[in-house]
Formats: structure tokens, sequence, C-alpha cells
């Protein structure tokens, strides 16, 4: 049987705001409004249990009932479940603007002087102390060459990659990121570039190549390499910047996960990510509206431009992990609780 189609109208906070999309009748506000791309905090990820997705019905009408959750006198004044409430006609909904409760909750360390940064260092004298190098696998390799001209009409990249071969680099791919910016800055430059190299891991041996991931001009102040680690909680991401060659600490800082509207606890996301759709919104969020936010803001911080980020280390449980890959994860709240994989690469 044919379904209506219904006119739907979100008006975020005090009408800061305003997002109109169709819906199908019998669609809860609450679907409605993620596939609007609408923020509706719902902890229990729209089981009926929380009663936090409240809304206000402005205009039209939706099938729902007054409950444990919204009493007589708040369901006459128009408050509502989205979870539980189904689309019947054309209708205004008045949505809270819960962005500063998670996905604006963002904090910036000021790192001159502070406990964090003590700490840092001290934990790194303590990884000398025992041996460890901290070799980032990531290398910035100078290299000068002559123009083309026409008895030398050899390609840019071969070009380059001849000049790293007689600096005893024989063995490197080229990203399509430096290739891109390779004929200019060549130009730009007089031929003299530093380049930016990853390293195989010790694991390949000699079989490895390196990847020249991107290209600078020679000459003047070095570039800043910069790494990023990321600890992605349930509720909090916390991250840190650090110099890739100096090993210095350049940013910290923390963002709440906008994941948590899609529900409060670990079990809520997996129930969320079965759904139609649902694995890549989370994904989405995480990445999107938490992790990118934050990297950037922190780049700015510290004044290295977001593309000079070569290395990202990321810490997260079991369930993070698996959201943070788009990995189907309903196994692991199934006995005997499988996950897809504990370890990547």
């Amino acid at each position: 049987m044919e379904q209506n189609e219904f006119y739907v109208k979100f008006i975020i906070g005090d009408g800061i705001a305003e997002s109109r999309i169709f819906a199908t009748e019998g669609e809860s506000l609450l679907d409605v409004a993620r596939r609007a791309d609408v923020a509706i905090d719902a902890p229990c990820s729209g089981n009926g249990s929380c009663g936090k997705c409240r809304v206000k019905l402005l205009s039209g009408d939706v099938k729902s009932e007054a409950g444990r959750h919204i009493d007589a006198e708040a369901y006459a004044a128009g408050e509502r479940l989205a979870c539980a409430s189904l689309v019947t006609s054309n209708v205004s909904v008045l949505v809270p603007n819960i962005a500063p409760a998670h996905n604006y909750r963002m904090k910036i360390t000021d790192l001159r002087g502070s406990r964090e940064e003590a700490v840092f260092e001290a934990f790194g004298r303590r990884l000398s102390e025992l041996g460890f190098t901290g070799d980032s696998g990531i290398e910035l390799v100078s290299v000068d060459m002559p123009p083309p001209d026409a008895d030398d009409p050899k390609a840019d990249r071969e070009r380059l990659l001849s000049a790293l071969a007689a600096a005893g680099e024989d063995r490197v791919d080229v990203s399509l990121h430096a290739l891109r910016a390779l004929p200019k800055l060549l130009r730009d430059s007089g031929f003299s570039v530093r380049c930016v190299l990853r390293r195989p891991p010790a694991a390949d041996g000699e079989s490895g190549r390196s990847l020249l991931m991107d290209v600078f001009p020679g000459g003047g102040e070095e570039p800043v390499l910069a790494g990023l680690a990321l600890d992605i909680g349930t509720t909090t991401i916390s991250a840190l910047i650090v110099n890739l060659v100096t090993g210095e600490l350049l940013a910290e800082g923390s963002v709440g996960n906008s994941q948590i509207r899609y529900g409060a606890d670990v079990i809520n996301r997996i129930i969320e990510s079965t759904r139609p759709g649902g694995l890549e919104r989370l994904r989405t969020a995480l990445l999107y509206e938490s992790i990118l936010r934050l990297t950037q803001t922190m780049c700015g911080e510290c004044g290295v431009p977001h593309a000079r980020v070569y290395r990202v280390s990321v810490a997260a449980n079991t369930v993070m992990t698996h959201l943070f890959a788009g990995v189907f994860a309903d196994n692991i709240r199934l006995e005997p609780y499988v996950p897809a994989f504990f370890e990547l690469g």
C-alpha cells in the first residue's frame, strides 16, 4: 500500500536554525530528525526508556500519547517524545538546542607552564631512559636537481625520484597529494625541495618501500611534521598534537563524542549501528563533528596546518574502534561476544 509523505519543519533552539524535510507517514520524529541531521538528545537511541528526546509540537499532528515521560499537562502544552511520535501530517517541531551538551563542548589546554606539559616531558625522559628512540618513521629529506631542458625533458616525478635515488633513497613511491603539488612547487623553488618520507615498517625489511607524502620548498625554516594521538572515549575524545621530529608537545584538547545523541552507552550505539544507515551515521558523527573539529581547532592553536599531520595513533575500547572504522559491531553484544578484530593492519 502506498504511504503518504508529509512535510516536517524542525526549528532549533530559539529559531537559531531551521531544517525542512519530507517524511513518510508512520516515521518517528527522531528518525526524521536524524535524516535531516538535526541533533536530538536520545541517550537510549530511541527505545523510549530515557525520556530525553523531548520536542514541542508547534503545528500539525503526530501519533503520540501521554505517558510516564510526558504527563497530561506537558502533553497538552505540545511536548512529545520524538522517538514515540509518528508523523501523520505536515508538522512544525521545536527542538532544544543540545549542541553545547556534547559536540560543541570543546576544551583546548594552554600548555605554557601547564601540568600536562610537565607530565608529557617527564614521560618522554623516562622513555628515553628505557631506550625508546621515538622514531616515528617520518623523515625530511632535502634534494636539489637540475631543471629540465630540451636535452633532459624527464617528467617531474621521475626527475625527483632520480634525485632521491642519488641521495640514497632509491625505493620510493609518490603519493597523489605530493604529485599534485609537484609541478608548480618544483618551478617556484628552483628545483630545490624537501621531501616528507614515510619509512616502511621495520617488519617489511628491505622489501618495503618509502612513501613520499609531501613536498616543500628547499631552504628557509623547516616545516613542522606533526603527529596526532587520539583517545576515543564513549563520552569524551581527548587528543595531543606532537612534533614528530623533536617530540615537543604542541597542543592538547578534548571534545564531547557526538555519537552521544544516538545513545549514551555502547550497547545503544551498537543497536543504532544495525539500523539502515546507522553505522555510517555513527562514523560520520564521530569523525566530522568531533575528531576533525577538534583537530582543526588544535592545529589552529599551535599554528600547524592540519595537512601537516602525518601520523595518527588511535586508542579506544573495542566497540568504539569498530564504530570508528565503520565495522559491523553487533556480535560484540551477543554471546559469545566476538568482535570483528582486535588489531588493524
